[in-house]
């Protein structure tokens, strides 16, 4: 439970750590779209913050109500291109905080057998609350890690990633 403990400190920690990652950039690059077809820093932003009432708390209710969910893969956003630019920053955040203090809420009160309940994902080999949480944590700091390299890597650095061979 060591591990699950420590993705879940993250989580309650990650609104924070956003913000502290966002404050210092100046506000003309939160929308700077550095590469084409790539998020800016906002984008990834409002993801970060959104993305538990986009896929999360259904998935929890789902474990917590049937045997063995069959989610459908949640990848690939399919919202308009400008959906996350739409968005008010501030406000996405204020809403962040509530809905990450909500999911630390429910995974320090779920009991140890909730965490290892099965379901059937079409993109994983297996999964289950423990996963779906450490995903959370790992998504996370995967757009802050993005956040800062849109905002701290030189022009010349900053490329898209090859093409796949």
């Amino acid at each position: 439970m060591l591990e699950l403990d420590a993705a879940i400190t993250c989580l309650e920690r990650a609104p924070r750590l956003l913000r502290e990652l966002l404050a210092p950039i100046p506000a003309e690059l939160l929308r700077r779209r550095r590469l084409a077809g790539k998020w800016t820093i906002h984008e990834h932003a409002c993801h970060v913050a959104t993305v538990e009432r986009d896929f999360f708390f259904e998935r929890w209710r789902r474990f917590q109500e049937e045997a063995r969910p069959e989610f459908t893969y949640f990848g690939g956003e399919s919202n308009p291109d400008d959906y996350y630019l739409r968005m008010d920053l501030n406000r996405t955040l204020a809403e962040f905080d509530e809905s990450r203090a909500r999911v630390v809420e429910l995974a320090r009160a779920a009991d140890a057998d909730f965490w290892s309940r099965p379901a059937v994902h079409p993109q994983y080999t297996h999964y289950t609350p423990a996963i779906m949480v450490r995903h959370l944590m790992l998504h996370d700091q995967f757009h802050m890690y993005r956040i800062e390299e849109l905002w701290l890597t030189r022009d010349e650095f900053l490329s898209p990633a090859p093409a796949p061979q």
